[in-house]
């Protein structure tokens, strides 16, 4: 993974949470995802 991928990743992310999540659990929905994202990428090497 490179930088290059950051942006495309956390649009995905944003993307996600929008279709997958109700308006009222939307911002919830993203952090959950941007969480696991992150873990992935920084705790689990």
């Amino acid at each position: 993974m490179t930088s290059d991928d950051l942006v495309p990743l956390m649009c995905g992310i944003a993307y996600a949470a929008n279709v997958h999540g109700t308006p009222a659990v939307r911002v919830e929905t993203a952090r959950r995802y941007l969480a696991a994202l992150l873990e992935s990428v920084f705790v689990r090497r």
